[in-house]
């Protein structure tokens, strides 16, 4: 068999075979279901799960709800959702920024140390698991004042809560940085925007509160 088809372009798979091929060096079955179960998972799964708190966030607070659904509906009447449409929308750009900070949707990363260290009276050893709580900062008021509070406002021009080192931590930090997180907020911000300006929304029940 050719990887890729001849019919299509190479996928990640493709280069997966590729790689086998070329190097004549066997990868095991993981490899492959992680690679193709992957992207599902950590993609889809991911937006998925922020739009259903960004859907809760919205009810919370009706005024954030009418300010963003105003923008969407001014952008609209102008034509369909366009990437450049989008990058001129900061209301629903806030909104799901600020979901992403209060409902991260990943917690932490899996590293494991290069070399022994030690951090705060605990020996680390070379190779040992380490997990790095990337979204802490989130919640700090030393970072973002009112940290409890929801405000689309943070990541404005003007505010750039989000900007200090080490402050946002949704899609991971540092070179291992989500590689689909722009793709992910283009895909979050467009269903969104889609729910907001064709259907109305309501709380059922009406006291419904989110269990910590």
């Amino acid at each position: 068999l050719r990887n890729p088809s001849p019919e299509s372009e190479a996928d990640l798979i493709d280069d997966l075979l590729a790689f086998r091929d070329e190097n004549n060096e066997p990868l095991p079955d993981d490899v492959f279901i992680s690679a193709t179960f992957g992207a599902f998972a950590g993609g889809l799964n991911t937006v998925a799960n922020v739009l259903a708190f960004a859907v809760f966030a919205l009810l919370k607070h009706p005024a954030v709800l009418d300010s963003v659904r105003e923008e969407v509906n001014a952008s609209l009447k102008n034509g369909p959702l366009t990437l450049g449409r989008l990058q001129k929308m900061p209301r629903l750009q806030g909104m799901v920024m600020e979901t992403m900070r209060m409902y991260p949707p990943i917690i932490t990363l899996l590293r494991h140390a290069k070399k022994t260290f030690e951090f705060k009276g605990y020996t680390i050893e070379a190779g040992e698991q380490v997990f790095f709580p990337t979204v802490v900062p989130h919640f700090l008021d030393k970072v973002y004042p009112k940290a409890k509070a929801f405000d689309i406002e943070r990541f404005s021009r003007e505010r750039q809560e989000d900007k200090q080192p080490g402050a946002y931590g949704s899609f991971g930090m540092g070179p291992h940085h989500c590689l689909g997180a722009g793709l992910s907020e283009v895909m979050m911000m467009t269903t969104l925007a889609t729910w907001i300006h064709s259907a109305d929304f309501e709380m059922h029940p009406q006291n419904f509160e989110m269990k910590k």
